[in-house]
């Protein structure tokens, strides 16, 4: 079982450490790319962009056409008469249009999607510099449990050079089999505490 255990560990561990190849930089840039959010606001944006240019476009001259045709078929004799309904009644009409309003009028109207667009993008801000902290904590949390790691990992290293160079001492009667059965009980607590943390 203990096999078993350190075995998944170190699997485990690889591919943590694999991970770590990556540097902040890295995890912040996949954040503010893939932020459902962040995308959000752009696309807000943009379509301030397109009201904007909806209303230049509705104070230029507007040019509009409508036509009403009526057709009265006659077929081998049969239909409408011709006299009464001169067989077509056809009707168009061309309009053209224009918008007078003051400079005033018109630049609120492009203040107000200015004002929209400030709003988002400050939002947006507020959004990147949250997504940042929320990050860097993440790889700072994780960067810590590395550092424990590597702690435990070295006290673990140095807990097995002793445990060998004292049961040789034991073998050889230069140290007490008591005193190595102690030092082995209070290793092996030691041993799973340090693959445990």
């Amino acid at each position: 079982m203990y096999k078993f255990v350190l075995l998944f560990g170190l699997l485990f561990l690889s591919s943590f450490l694999f991970a770590q190849q990556k540097t902040l930089d890295f995890y912040l840039q996949q954040a503010f790319q893939n932020s459902p959010l962040l995308k959000d606001y752009a696309a807000q944006v943009q379509s301030n962009r397109i009201d904007s240019a909806i209303i230049r476009a509705g104070y230029g001259l507007q040019v509009n056409g409508s036509s009403t045709n009526n057709y009265a078929p006659v077929i081998h004799g049969y239909g409408y008469e011709g006299a009464i309904t001169n067989v077509g009644n056809f009707s168009e009409l061309i309009t053209a249009s224009k918008q007078f309003i003051g400079n005033a009028n018109l630049q609120n109207q492009y203040n107000a999607v200015q004002l929209a667009n400030d709003s988002i993008r400050i939002a947006t801000r507020i959004s990147e510099q949250d997504l940042q902290k929320s990050i860097t904590q993440q790889y700072i949390a994780t960067y810590g449990s590395w550092q424990q790691y590597q702690f435990n990992k070295e006290v673990y290293d140095l807990l097995q050079k002793e445990d060998t160079i004292l049961k040789k001492l034991t073998s050889a009667a230069v140290y007490r089999q008591t005193d190595y059965l102690t030092f082995f009980s209070n290793t092996a607590t030691a041993k799973n505490s340090s693959i445990a943390g």
